[in-house]
């Protein structure tokens, strides 16, 4: 992809926090009460994808140049924490 506009970064960013929010929500309940909830899936299986998918959006957008360089610190640390949290989850 090009430099993506101003929009767009505004747009990724956006995205990506949404996806870590969704993580931390998700890891702080454990794996049975997210599958009895049925907000993200009604099996573990699916409460795992829903984790993996989005943890791999957000290695995929840190892995962009034009990314990490709209980041501030804090939010760096918060999408480096999700990815790590969601990975040992």
């Amino acid at each position: 992809m090009d430099q993506p506009t101003h929009h767009e970064i505004c747009q990724h960013h956006s995205a990506s926090l949404h996806s870590v929010d969704l993580i931390n929500a998700l890891t702080a309940k454990t794996r049975a009460e997210n599958a009895a909830s049925g907000s993200y899936g009604s099996t573990t299986e699916e409460v795992e994808s829903t984790l993996e998918g989005n943890k791999a959006h957000l290695e995929l957008q840190m892995s962009k140049g034009w990314f990490t360089g709209s980041l501030s610190a804090g939010d760096t640390t918060s999408i480096n924490s999700a990815i790590s949290t969601a990975g040992s989850y």
